[in-house]
């Protein structure tokens, strides 16, 4: 599903985060994530399709946006710590990672917190964000049912969920640094590089390195300070 990504046509370019910064601080938007948008993906016709309505609205009457990248907040119902359980946190991980193949998305970046999930991912031709969505967290909340042992269906993810299109270059790597510093912004970690369970941080390590993730998670760090 790397092909259909930004971040996989970054990965094919070989280009690195100093290659995409300018000097006012923005990100170039003559890196690959740019190019992409402009060669491949139906975003911004498909945008001027739905005349500017809010994407939060209706969810199971959104077009499709064929290789459209997302930025997804997810909440547990009321708020409850379930996902503090490290067993029920691990549940979320594994659908979200196993419906990449069936539904045809990538995963660019995930966090699962104790109350709540954040996701960037980008979609494919077929299936549509509210489709996606309504898989995992419908599965993730039959198997805690499950291993609850609740005769009654319990509610586990609080409607409606909150998605956004990510416009571009800068965009995306504001959201991808989000979700990958939520466990140090929650003091879950004591670095922004360390190490946490529920999201793919050491997958960005090992593929891209540790000082290009140091740069990126430095960045927005410093912003939010």
């Amino acid at each position: 599903m790397e092909r259909g990504s930004p971040f996989g046509q970054r990965r094919r370019h070989g280009s690195r985060l100093s290659c995409c910064w300018c000097r006012d601080g923005r990100l170039d938007r003559k890196s690959p994530f740019g190019q992409h948008r402009r060669r491949g993906s139906r975003l911004s016709s498909s945008l001027r399709l739905i005349g500017g309505r809010d994407m939060r609205e209706a969810h199971f009457h959104r077009p499709l946006i064929p290789n459209a990248t997302y930025f997804i907040t997810a909440v547990a119902e009321r708020r409850r710590r379930l996902f503090a359980d490290g067993e029920l946190a691990g549940v979320v991980v594994e659908q979200w990672r196993h419906y990449q193949g069936p539904l045809e998305f990538h995963l660019d970046a995930y966090v699962v917190m104790p109350d709540h999930c954040h996701v960037v991912l980008t979609t494919g031709e077929q299936h549509t964000i509210a489709q996606i969505v309504h898989a995992v967290h419908s599965y993730t909340a039959t198997l805690i049912n499950a291993r609850w042992g609740l005769a009654r269906k319990r509610a586990i993810w609080q409607r409606p969920y909150w998605d956004e299109v990510i416009r571009d270059e800068a965009m995306y790597w504001e959201k991808v640094a989000y979700v990958l510093l939520n466990p140090w912004r929650a003091g879950l970690v004591r670095e922004p590089t360390d190490p946490y369970p529920f999201s793919n941080l050491q997958e960005w390590v090992e593929r891209e390195g540790g000082e290009f993730v140091a740069e990126l998670l430095g960045r927005y760090r410093r912003r939010g300070e």
